[in-house]
């Protein structure tokens, strides 16, 4: 295996360490914030890692497109492998989690139905005073269904994870080419 697949591999297992970590001892939300915190850093260190290999094994300067696929080939992989990832964990280990954070939002939206409940949330939220519950529910209902859905869930972070992984290592690669000065080389130009 090469070192970037190493580099991935790695990544893989500090986030999984990062999650099983956080289980149970912190709330959702800050698990779930760790998470993605430690997924959006291992996407740099991956991209970093990757120029600076990808320097050691060529003589030649590559051109703009081809070192920054050097660079997107493993943070692209890593950015898959996360999602797996999240998928096992969001889809599998912590549903009931998920399914709780729906409920939340389903009983807040239940208790909404409360005339005076309503009124002062709108004056809260700052939303149109003419609004009726009758108007508001269905929406936030079918925003709550989708947004909970573990596959809606789970797909718009992989989304998220594979464009931010292809602008990061987009990133990573013109700094190090142009900022550094060394391109994925180890002959300077």
């Amino acid at each position: 295996m090469t070192k970037p697949g190493w580099a991935v591999l790695g990544a893989c297992a500090i986030w999984w360490g990062v999650k099983m970590g956080t289980w149970g001892r912190v709330t959702w939300e800050q698990s779930y914030l760790w998470g993605a915190l430690t997924n959006w850093g291992l996407l740099m260190v991956v991209a970093v890692l990757a120029a600076t290999w990808g320097g050691h094994h060529r003589a030649n300067r590559p051109d703009f497109l081809t070192g920054w696929k050097q660079v997107a080939r493993p943070v692209g992989a890593y950015a898959l492998l996360a999602g797996l990832g999240l998928a096992i964990w969001y889809g599998g280990i912590q549903r009931e989690a998920l399914e709780l954070r729906k409920k939340r939002a389903l009983d807040l939206l239940d208790e909404l139905k409360n005339p005076e409940a309503f009124a002062q949330w709108k004056a809260e939220q700052g939303v149109d005073s003419s609004m009726t519950y009758a108007d508001f529910a269905p929406n936030q209902l079918r925003s709550i269904e989708t947004l909970y859905a573990p596959a809606f869930f789970v797909g718009m972070s992989m989304t998220a994870l594979v464009f931010g992984g292809l602008l990061i290592s987009l990133l990573i690669h013109w700094w190090w080419r142009n900022v550094l000065g060394g391109g994925l080389t180890s002959t300077p130009t």
